[in-house]
């Protein structure tokens, strides 16, 4: 299961396709999920295929009609129960959960810019502060938001939380990153509005995933 990019921006038009290749017919039941490991979207449910290459598009509406934040990231889920009554399921929540050990020089303030940059060996949900070193947090600029591998940026004006103090004016000035890798393959949404706050859930080992499979995907209608 391979998807045919990283990132994508639902709002302009964008659209993101997960590809498969089967090796024999089957019906094949494939989810979004979040990151909290819960089907967002389901995109087949016990679709009858036949063995070869398939193709399923996503334009970022979720279950229920929303929209999928800004921030967020989902990954594929698939289960094929092929003709000969064998199981085969593609789970890739267990790849994610990982703390990411980040040097001083993945972030960076580039304060003529209005932007905080940041450096990523892997696809993560980002905690992002700032304050005084010895002092307090006074700036929250990611909670816990998904960014893909790579460059990317956050916009920060400077202020704190409160819109009191600049904060890189301040003596100690410091950034801190903490960040946990997402599931591979995964896509994460982007745009304009601001990204959601949430909470990335821990690692997730196979009994609890084939739980999960059973009572959302794949539960009977």
């Amino acid at each position: 299961m391979v998807a045919d990019k990283s990132v994508f921006e639902p709002a302009r038009g964008e659209r993101v396709t997960f590809a498969c290749q089967l090796e024999c017919s089957g019906k094949l039941s494939l989810a979004l999920c979040d990151g909290a490991h819960g089907v967002a979207r389901t995109l087949a449910r016990e679709e009858p295929l036949d063995a070869g290459g398939h193709a399923f598009t996503w334009d970022g509406e979720l279950d229920g009609g929303s929209a999928a934040p800004v921030g967020t990231a989902y990954y594929p889920l698939l289960r094929l129960e092929r003709t000969d009554g064998q199981i085969e399921q593609f789970d890739p929540a267990p790849s994610g959960g990982e703390l990411l050990l980040l040097p001083d020089a993945a972030t960076s303030y580039e304060q003529a810019a209005g932007v905080v940059r940041l450096t990523l060996p892997a696809a993560a949900r980002v905690l992002a502060r700032a304050g005084v070193r010895d002092g307090p947090v006074l700036a929250t600029l990611s909670c816990w938001s998904a960014f893909p591998a790579g460059v990317s940026t956050i916009a920060w004006d400077g202020w704190d939380d409160s819109r009191v103090l600049q904060v890189p004016s301040r003596k100690g000035f410091f950034l801190s990153l903490k960040a946990v890798t997402l599931p591979s393959p995964c896509v994460v949404v982007r745009g304009r509005a601001r990204p959601a706050r949430v909470a990335p859930a821990g690692k997730v080992q196979w009994s609890e995933r084939r739980l999960s499979l059973q009572k959302q995907l794949f539960a009977k209608s």
